[in-house]
């Protein structure tokens, strides 16, 4: 069980920061301007 879970795992400690990355750079000219 654990073992099939760990790739999905990773995929959305990767996935997750860097969603997070993109929508604040995204929103940054708003912030700045």
């Amino acid at each position: 069980m654990f073992k099939n879970n760990l790739p999905h795992i990773y995929a959305w400690l990767l996935l997750t920061p860097a969603l997070i990355l993109m929508g604040t750079f995204t929103h940054l000219p708003s912030f700045t301007t």
